[in-house]
């Protein structure tokens, strides 16, 4: 069960930075999952590093950190493949 609920946050994660984030963004439904789970460990190390708290569970502020996450990868996305 844990596993299929990371899937979903994931994908709920990366579509929300899609919709978010402007330009050419990979696309498909694997990369948004992979896109959301990386945002959700991403967000939720600088979450922790700065003192926002973690993605433990799925409430508001993980969301927020996963979707921050995402966010900061597709801007590392973009900025790698030159607009």
């Amino acid at each position: 069960m844990a596993i299929g609920s990371w899937i979903i946050f994931g994908l709920l994660a990366g579509i929300i930075a899609k919709l978010i984030m402007p330009g050419k963004n990979p696309q498909g439904c694997i990369i948004t999952i992979v896109l959301g789970i990386l945002g959700a460990m991403v967000g939720g190390f600088i979450g922790t590093r700065i003192g926002w708290g973690t993605v433990k569970g799925f409430d508001l502020r993980s969301f927020g950190l996963a979707v921050g996450g995402a966010l900061l990868l597709l801007f590392v996305y973009q900025g790698f493949r030159g607009k």
